[in-house]
Parts: structure tokens; sequence; C-alpha cells
């Protein structure tokens, strides 16, 4: 399983969080994690044979969406297991993600690509998501 840190402080494909009244810069210490919020984005998913220069790019145009549309300062979540079974951390681990309101103080998102209000991911899709989930705990330094 590859897991690839794009963030700012990571190879840089996903640029810093934008300096205003966001709570993103704040620090988020693993020992105030009480729990993984799982989102899945209502749209369209990148497939499981989608090179990684699609999904970079998707999610780049997430991270974009969130800031020029949704009014957020970076992307919302945290890490992207994709289809093609690569993961992706999307922004810093150790500071606020923007998911759930008044919530995020205590929470690391994880976000599926994909509309899945009526079928599940496919199974490769949740075996990544598994492996995200496993990654978050390695972080957090629980057992998962």
């Amino acid at each position: 399983m590859v897991i690839r840190d794009i963030t700012y402080v990571g190879e840089g494909l996903i640029p810093a969080p934008l300096h205003g009244p966001a709570r993103r810069y704040e620090p988020l210490p693993p020992d105030a994690v009480t729990d993984i919020a799982v989102h899945h984005m209502t749209g369209w998913n990148p497939p499981a044979d989608a090179p990684v220069e699609w999904e970079i790019t998707f999610l780049q145009g997430v991270d974009e969406w969130h800031r020029s549309s949704r009014g957020l300062d970076g992307i919302g979540y945290h890490i992207v297991p994709m289809a093609s079974g690569r993961i992706y951390i999307v922004s810093r681990l150790d500071r606020y993600g923007a998911g759930v309101g008044w919530e995020n103080d205590h929470l690391l998102h994880l976000a599926l690509p994909g509309d899945y209000t009526s079928a599940l991911p496919a199974p490769g899709h949740l075996a990544a998501a598994v492996g995200a989930v496993r990654h978050l705990y390695d972080y957090l330094e629980r057992a998962a």
C-alpha cells in the first residue's frame, strides 16, 4: 500500500492553508483526537485504473473547490484513500481539519471520493480505506 504525503510539508502538491480567521494552523495533538470522521465526497471518483497524475489533479481540484466555493482555507480532509488503492495525506495530521462543524478540535477526517449514498465502495476502495484508518491509528499510536 502506497501512502503519499502531498501536503505543503510533504511533497508540496497541495498548497498551505490560507492565513486568516481559520483554525487550520492550530495544533491537533494526537491525544486530543477521539474519533476519525469518514466522509464521502458525493461526486466523481477517479477509477481504480486512474494514473497517479489524475488522482493528484483530482485532489488539487477538491482543495481548490474547498477554498473557492466552500470558503475554507484549504482542503478540509486529512487523508484520502482512492479506488486505485493509493492513499494520500492531503492535510497535516497534526492540525485541525474542516469536516464536521464545531467538532474539528478532536477529529481526523478521512474522505472517500465518490457517492456512497446508495451503494458501497468497491472492495479495493474499502481496502484502501482500511489502510488509511490503520495509518491514522499508527500516527495516533493506538491499536486498531
